[in-house]
């Protein structure tokens, strides 16, 4: 899952840490890569907004994923790197786990 959010966004960060959470609950095939998107109002030293693990979504990495026009937006993407699914704003999360559940292997016995 890649996660286009941004820290000063009050929906996107409110979402953000039910994302890990759902995340973590389906195991380790699934994993999240955070982007935040930076703050146009701060000066571009500011735009990590204090977190120092936060990737910064540029507009290049931006674009390589269809560009961003909803906060949040998430993008599913399997190992060989293809987009599966894109979701624009808010998603219930139940629909993210049912996308992200019809591309999982399923489990060997």
């Amino acid at each position: 899952v890649v996660d286009f959010w941004a820290p000063w966004d009050p929906g996107s960060a409110a979402q953000r840490s039910q994302v890990d959470g759902l995340v973590d609950a389906l195991g380790p095939e699934v994993s999240v890569v955070d982007f935040a998107l930076p703050d146009p109002s701060l000066a571009p030293e500011k735009t990590g907004q204090g977190k120092e693990d936060m990737w910064v979504a540029s507009p290049a990495i931006q674009e390589a994923f269809g560009g961003i026009r909803a906060l949040p937006t998430r993008v599913l993407v399997d190992a060989e790197g293809r987009v599966l699914a894109r979701f624009s704003g808010f998603v219930d999360l139940e629909v993210l786990r049912e996308e992200i559940g019809k591309r999982l292997s399923p489990p060997t016995l």
